[in-house]
């Protein structure tokens, strides 16, 4: 996937963001990719591939606990990925190490908008400079305001990697389609060329016709809903 800055600026989506802004927010429609741009930076990082600086800290923010607990990001990493002994340990780092870490804030959009305060609140106790990553979809923003922060949106999937990713779902699921010829089919219609810049509708396009072994299917698509149902 690709991000345009102030959608004027086209850049490749990678871990190199945050060397850029040190908090940026991401946008995207559903089944652009946030999520698994998200988790594929801290896999690329267990990996030992991503040059980013710090160590990136995974959260899924629909599975915080803000209704509980005031320190729900905290409470998060402890009950996700350390011992309940090891807090005191854990605070420590989060307070007196800003500069080694950075948060992967997956899913802004499933708070209400007094979490997302709380969110913003609990970061800013650890640095005022804590750096982070937002994912969420563009109704996320809407009922809050983020003052001198940047903002990227997702366009979706280029043709190369159109072509890279049909190549790897027909591998997966089908060898009797010929991957040019269905690109062709799809871009020579609007609305499926509009829906293929999203991984997630291109699968399911993908996906149905090598189910029925044919195109005919996808000319009766008129949107991403229709083609899920």
């Amino acid at each position: 996937p690709r991000l345009s800055e102030n959608f004027k600026q086209e850049i490749v989506l990678n871990d190199q963001l945050l060397t850029r802004h040190s908090q940026v927010l991401i946008t995207g429609e559903a089944g652009m990719g946030k999520s698994t741009f998200a988790k594929d930076i801290c896999f690329e990082w267990s990996q030992g591939e991503n040059h980013q600086n710090g160590i990136p800290i995974y959260i899924d923010l629909k599975s915080s606990s803000f209704k509980k607990t005031e320190n729900a990001i905290y409470f998060y990493i402890i009950h996700q990925y350390f011992e309940p002994k090891q807090d005191w340990m854990v605070l420590d780092f989060l307070e007196q190490n800003p500069s080694q870490y950075y948060f992967i804030l997956d899913g802004f959009d499933e708070l209400t908008k007094s979490e997302k305060g709380l969110l913003i609140e609990e970061l800013e106790t650890y640095s005022s400079n804590v750096k982070f990553m937002i994912f969420s979809r563009a109704y996320g923003f809407q009922d809050f305001g983020y003052p001198a922060r940047t903002l990227y949106f997702i366009c979706g999937l280029d043709l190369v990697a159109q072509k890279q990713f049909v190549k790897s779902c027909l591998t997966e699921i089908s060898d009797s389609l010929d991957q040019s010829s269905l690109l062709t089919y799809i871009h020579s219609h609007t609305v499926l060329s509009h829906l293929a810049r999203s991984p997630m509708h291109l699968f399911r396009l993908v996906s149905l016709a090598a189910k029925t072994k044919s195109y005919k299917i996808l000319q009766a698509i008129t949107s991403g809903i229709e083609m899920k149902q």
